[in-house]
C-alpha cells in the first residue's frame, strides 16, 4: 500500500516537474534529420534527449547484468560439482599407510 502510494507521489511529481519545465522553455530548436527538419519546442528536445540516453544506458548495463548472470550460473555449477566430488570423497573408506 505504502509503495504504491510512494510511486504515485513520485509520478504526480515528476508530472508536475515536466510541466514546470515545459512552460518555462518555450522557445523552438530546429533539428534536420537528414531527411527532414523539424522545428521543435525546445522542451520537448530535452526530455527527449534524457529519455534517449537513458534508453542507451539501460541497454549498456544490461549487457553486464546478463554476463555476470552467466558467471554467477558457471559458478553456482562449479561450487554444487565441487560439492558433490567432495562428498563422494569423504565417503570412501581411508587407505592405510602400509
Amino acid at each position: 500500500m505504502i509503495r504504491r502510494v510512494v510511486t504515485l507521489v513520485l509520478l504526480v511529481a515528476v508530472v508536475l516537474l515536466a510541466a514546470v519545465f515545459a512552460s518555462v522553455n518555450t522557445g523552438t530548436i530546429e533539428v534536420d534529420f537528414l531527411f527532414a527538419k523539424y522545428a521543435l519546442p525546445q522542451s520537448l528536445v530535452i526530455i527527449g534527449s534524457v529519455v534517449v540516453g537513458t534508453a542507451v544506458g539501460l541497454l549498456c548495463a544490461s549487457f553486464f547484468v546478463v554476463r555476470f548472470m552467466a558467471e554467477r550460473r558457471r559458478l553456482r555449477k562449479a561450487l554444487r560439482n565441487a560439492e558433490t566430488e567432495i562428498s563422494s570423497l569423504r565417503s570412501l573408506p581411508l587407505q592405510d599407510a602400509n
